[in-house]
């Protein structure tokens, strides 16, 4: 026989009384045009001190790597004209952490 009134355990993963937590970097990088064909614009939310890009192809193997620091600008552009049509998966490195996204190529 359950005992319903115990109430919510503060802390655990059903406990709905705790503020939402503040929306992730990764939503406010913008990648475009998706699918891509010569250039893939990336942009990021504020100016940041280091990013690392890093391309990769469907299989895992490292397709393009971009570095900069610090960074002048809020917008990238990668050439992915000599890129094959696919899907890549990109990785993008900054002070604040790790973000990863999907785009085609097509």
């Amino acid at each position: 026989m359950p005992n319903y009134r115990l109430g919510a355990l503060v802390g655990s993963a059903c406990d709905t009384l705790n503020p939402v937590p503040p929306v992730d970097t990764l939503y406010t990088i913008k990648i475009y045009p998706v699918p891509a064909n010569d250039v893939l614009n990336i942009e990021l939310p504020t100016k940041t001190q280091r990013v690392a890009i890093v391309v990769y192809n469907a299989m895992g193997v490292v397709v393009h790597r971009y570095a900069a620091s610090p960074l002048l600008t809020t917008k990238l552009k990668i050439r992915t004209a000599s890129y094959a049509r696919g899907v890549y998966h990109l990785k993008i490195s900054t002070e604040s952490g790790d973000y990863f996204r999907k785009f085609t190529i097509e």
